[in-house]
């Protein structure tokens, strides 16, 4: 929860998707009742309407001082990278934007890879190279925007990404279980690599309007 900027509101499907391929909970039925148990707790608390014929939550945000309080913890504990360009030896980097970053390189025991705020990624040979305990990989659009913000502002849900050919070094990442290249431009075809990811659980395309094969 420390990784999303203050004041987002996080979609619980993504979380329970971070969490499975992680490890974190067995089973997306599991994620369910930690997600209630942290609103239950006061961690986090609902967003988004519910109704009569739906009371479930499907969408969370988290109460400022108790992000700074979760922001704190990741840092002394070294769970999360959230220092903008200082992912080199980090087991969860987020994406910020800028390119230092990507001048770095991520460890080879790099667990996840969140972009949460970068508009353009340029793919390099370091990307996948070695990274064998990659289990999340969100370069997508992790953020929801309604059809009315689109239309206004049709760039703010867009990525681009260079070196797309790079993909085909994904084999390699052979615990990868979640990746998502929602909202990416310029993906025209999944390459066959992505079959070879034999514990891939969950591959999100949507919005790659120019995906054909």
């Amino acid at each position: 929860l420390a990784a999303f900027p203050e004041g987002a509101v996080i979609k619980k499907r993504m979380l329970l998707h971070w969490w499975v391929a992680e490890g974190f909970v067995p089973s997306a039925d599991e994620g369910k009742s930690r997600f209630d148990e942290l609103i239950a707790k006061g961690i986090i608390i609902p967003a988004g309407p519910t109704t009569a014929l739906c009371s479930t939550v499907h969408r969370c945000t988290v109460r400022p001082w108790m992000r700074d309080l979760l922001v704190s913890v990741a840092r002394r504990n070294g769970f999360l990278e959230l220092n903008f360009g200082d992912v080199e030896f980090a087991h969860r980097a987020c994406l910020r934007g800028g390119k230092a970053q990507q001048a770095a390189g991520f460890s080879a025991a790099v667990r996840a890879i969140y972009n949460i705020g970068q508009k353009y990624v340029e793919l390099n040979e370091r990307w996948f190279a070695g990274k064998k305990e990659l289990r999340v990989l969100q370069l997508g659009q992790w953020r929801e925007f309604s059809t009315a913000q689109q239309i206004a502002s049709p760039m703010d849900s867009h990525i681009e990404i260079s070196g797309v050919e790079r993909f085909r070094d994904m084999e390699s990442c052979k615990n990868l279980r979640y990746v998502s290249f929602r909202g990416i431009s310029r993906i025209e075809s999944l390459p066959n690599s992505i079959g070879k990811l034999r514990q891939l659980q969950v591959l999100d395309l949507r919005a790659c309007h120019n995906l054909e094969e």
